[in-house]
């Protein structure tokens, strides 16, 4: 049982540390994923035996500069397009430039 102080309500005390893993856990969910885009370029460049350089080179940019603009405001995207966009682009073969299209069309249409 909580001893009530002069200086502090129990019930008070009790909803604050109920709210801690909520707000941790909202916190946790607003952060970029850490993805390996590497190998989604390599295959797209025609595998290791047929590398095109030039695909790969252009792909990686992409991405890089997908990464680069989602880093910027992921904290501020309302977290129901976060977990969506999340879930499809990591289906096969995760891509910072196939979240990013999928976040900017759910914002678009919303």
């Amino acid at each position: 049982m909580l001893r009530q102080k002069e200086d502090g309500n129990p019930m008070r005390i009790l909803l604050a540390l109920c709210a801690i893993p909520l707000v941790a856990a909202s916190a946790l969910a607003a952060e970029l994923p850490e993805w390996q885009t590497e190998g989604n370029c390599v295959a797209l460049a025609g595998g290791a035996q047929n590398n095109d350089q030039l695909v790969y080179d252009a792909c990686m940019t992409e991405e890089e500069r997908s990464k680069d603009i989602l880093s910027k405001k992921y904290a501020d995207l309302p977290i129901e397009v976060i977990k969506h966009c999340e879930k499809r682009s990591s289906v096969a073969a995760p891509s910072y430039s196939t979240l990013r299209a999928c976040i900017e069309a759910r914002l678009d249409r919303d």
